[in-house]
């Protein structure tokens, strides 16, 4: 998977290289992070890199708000031995949820377009709130009440089948595809 720009509406997504590798890994000093890219503990800068350039099990954007130099947060997909899920992390609080759909109508056909998979989750921290419930929904993610090996009470998985992303974009022949409202 390529793409070390992609333009969205409200943001500006480049892709984590070699370069910027040592910024994301300061980031990940936060337990919230790491744990939202799949890890266990802080990675090392070179477990980064064997995620992000040899094994591509981590793929991560930095999420930049139109020309602004200063970044606002990462967004991407995890591959590792679990099922694919897109995440957004947010810099700063409070998060919002235009710029992460913003970030998901941008990642998702990527994601369906570059992989055989048949689903793409993500993960949200309980309570969700209404209005992020409504934008999942909306754009083509299904609540899944009980997922194995998930502290189902502490996260709500949502997930979005190939079959869904097809009846919203159609085939990439297609001309007449419809966007995604996240």
């Amino acid at each position: 998977m390529e793409y070390p720009v992609i333009e969205g509406e409200l943001v500006t997504l480049k892709r984590v290289d070699e370069s910027t590798t040592p910024l994301l890994h300061e980031h990940l000093q936060v337990r919230k992070f790491y744990r939202e890219i799949g890890r266990r503990h802080i990675p090392t800068v070179k477990e980064l890199n064997d995620d992000l350039f040899d094994d591509q099990m981590l793929f991560v954007w930095q999420v930049y708000l139109g020309e602004e130099e200063r970044h606002v947060g990462y967004a991407g997909f995890v591959a590792y031995s679990g099922p694919p899920y897109i995440f957004y992390f947010s810099l700063e609080l409070p998060v919002e949820y235009e710029i992460a759909q913003d970030c998901f109508q941008e990642l998702v056909p990527l994601f369906f377009r570059d992989s055989e998979e048949p689903l793409l989750y993500t993960y949200v921290e309980k309570p969700v709130s209404e209005q992020l419930d409504e934008l999942l929904v909306e754009g083509g993610f299904d609540a899944l009440e009980s997922v194995p090996a998930i502290d189902n009470n502490a996260i709500a998985v949502y997930a979005m089948e190939r079959h869904t992303y097809e009846a919203y974009y159609g085939d990439e022949d297609d001309d007449e595809t419809e966007e995604l409202e996240f």
